[in-house]
């Protein structure tokens, strides 16, 4: 097999990685139904080859699910901070409901705060998108590579 080849196909599989790293994002799971809540994670933010959006942000998919388990409180609730800083709350949601969001967060350390009542357990994850936006830079390095490559078969 010959060197263009080769590199051909590992452009081909380094493609593929991206890909995947686009469709199955980091996930953190922060609280699972069948244990007790943890009312406050930490989680960190950070870009891949310093990346973020026009905003220097990152996409965060935060998914929440509450299962009521007994008598009490329905309401869910639950705060993203960073610091000294409320980033977004949700205050007095049905229990029955979906209570995720989604958030374009600045690099650094945020605490998902999840109050806690009676009779309510929850199932929740993270998503960091970070190969968003590196993803298009990567696939046009790739593409130039190719055409690199091409080019020197060509001769």
């Amino acid at each position: 097999m010959e060197r263009w080849q080769i590199a051909s196909i590992a452009l081909v599989a380094a493609l593929f990685l991206i890909q995947v790293g686009v469709w199955f994002p980091q996930t953190e799971t922060i609280n699972s139904a069948d244990e007790p809540i943890d009312r406050e994670v930490d989680f960190t933010v950070e870009p891949i080859f310093g990346q973020t959006d026009d905003e220097g942000r990152i996409k965060v998919i935060f998914h929440c699910q509450a299962t009521l388990t007994g008598m009490g409180n329905p309401d869910v609730e639950w705060s993203l901070v960073k610091g000294n800083r409320e980033i977004a709350i949700f205050e007095e949601g049905d229990a029955s409901d979906p209570c995720g969001d989604t958030w374009y967060l600045e690099p650094g350390t945020y605490t998902l705060r999840t109050f806690k009542t009676d009779g309510i357990r929850y199932d929740q994850s993270i998503e960091i998108h970070t190969m968003d936006e590196v993803a298009g830079h990567l696939r046009f390095t790739a593409l130039l590579i190719g055409l690199i490559l091409l080019l020197k078969k060509e001769d």
